[in-house]
């Protein structure tokens, strides 16, 4: 790329990229220590893309404005066992803008748009099928277009200097076309035949607002969120098109002291609410609740000891899962702070005290609920030492960085 300058302002910026993303992936399918060459596949898939353009960009002290045109040319070439099985060409106009005003001190209103291709990975591609998993028969296909998506977002931010109070808030939207989705072949035996297909259309907005003000009276700090979420997308089932919706909405909640000289305290918790409909299964629609809470706590009485106690509390609803679930996992921590410099620090911690860590998991996708559970290393207590190279203190250290933890 290059810059031109045009006017006192005004900017001309051409530019062009050439990129190349090799893929390869190597399967060997055996049984009873002898493979099976049909089933074990040598699959590579290469992704040559050529995208140039011109970006016209104007400044000012308050204003920030650019304009992107772009054409991106894609190949995608597909080898199986080194024999050439699928080679297409592909050519996408790239437009993007951006604008930013601060109207005034402290407030500030922002504008974006922009495209771009997805292309399918190799998993995706291969032709294969994949018979590990015999109740799902799952086989790419290697003539899947790329994703052609289109995303927009405004927003607006206002900070207060004066009364430390902040205001964020936002509203994006995504489309993209040829959406790469799943198409499923329900057999008689109840086991699934999975394929991938590019199909149609999927539909994405969301909104937040967030919001942080100082209570002086108590001396704390409160910051509430608010979160919206719909997105539409289709699967299929039996080659018939299966509409999915979903639609969240999530409120978070966190309150923090403001002199940290010797307390640190923060507490907070989340709740999220999510409708899941579906076209094909209206039975299968559903309503649940995800609370969550937290809490740490840090004392340090002087420059040698520190001591935190921290509590997470996760509610998952029993909709579609069974049972309702609450997992609460509490940490403490002593630290020691030694040697010349405090460059020493032994620490005792205890993890998942209450020894109820289950692994448990439960998320919402575009068109599935799913729970995981996954083997943790449960209650633990553990003494670390560590030892640190500089030669500053926390006092006469030039530079101090503190990290808040922050829950949304």
């Amino acid at each position: 790329s290059a810059t031109f300058k045009l006017s006192n302002l005004l900017y001309l910026v051409p530019q062009i990229d050439v990129g190349v993303n090799n893929q390869n992936l190597e399967r060997i399918h055996s049984l009873d220590g002898v493979n099976n060459d049909a089933l074990s596949p040598d699959f590579n898939n290469q992704h040559v893309y050529v995208r140039g353009g011109l970006s016209f960009k104007r400044n000012t002290t308050k204003t920030q404005f650019d304009l992107t045109a772009r054409v991106e040319n894609t190949a995608l070439k597909n080898t199986l066992n080194a024999i050439s099985i699928e080679y297409e060409n592909y050519i996408y106009f790239l437009p993007s803008m951006s604008w930013q005003n601060e109207y005034s001190s402290g407030k500030r209103l922002s504008f974006n748009y922009n495209t771009s291709i997805n292309a399918p990975s190799s998993g995706q591609l291969l032709p294969i099928t994949n018979t590990s998993n015999a109740l799902q028969l799952y086989t790419g296909n290697s003539a899947l277009m790329p994703e052609y998506r289109h995303n927009i977002r405004f927003s607006w931010l206002m900070f207060d200097q004066f009364s430390s109070t902040s205001i964020f808030a936002s509203i994006s939207g995504n489309f993209t076309k040829d959406k790469i989705v799943f198409s499923r072949t329900i057999l008689d035996n109840l086991a699934q035949e999975i394929n991938l297909i590019n199909g149609g259309n999927d539909y994405r907005l969301d909104g937040n607002f967030d919001f942080t003000t100082p209570i002086r009276k108590l001396g704390m700090d409160v910051n509430v969120r608010v979160s919206e979420s719909w997105n539409r997308g289709v699967s299929f089932v039996n080659d018939v098109e299966n509409v999915s919706t979903n639609f969240s909405h999530t409120i978070s909640l966190y309150l923090n002291n403001r002199k940290k000289e010797k307390w640190d305290l923060m507490i907070g918790g989340r709740i999220q609410i999510s409708d899941a409909s579906y076209s094909l299964q209206e039975n299968l629609n559903n309503h649940y609740v995800n609370m969550s809470g937290y809490s740490d706590i840090s004392f340090t009485p002087n420059d040698k000891w520190n001591f935190s106690f921290s509590t997470d509390i996760t509610r998952y609803s029993e909709q579609s899962f069974g049972n309702a679930v609450s997992i609460p996992i509490l940490r403490a921590e002593i630290s020691h702070y030694f040697l010349k410099g405090k460059r020493g620090v032994l620490t005792l911690a205890g993890h998942d005290l209450l020894d109820k860590n289950t692994g448990l998991e439960r998320i919402s996708q575009m068109n599935y609920l799913m729970e995981s559970r996954t083997n943790v290393l449960g209650r633990y207590v553990m003494l670390t030492f560590k030892y640190r190279l500089n030669k500053f203190d926390n006092q006469s250290a030039g530079m101090k960085i503190d990290i808040k933890r922050s829950r949304h």
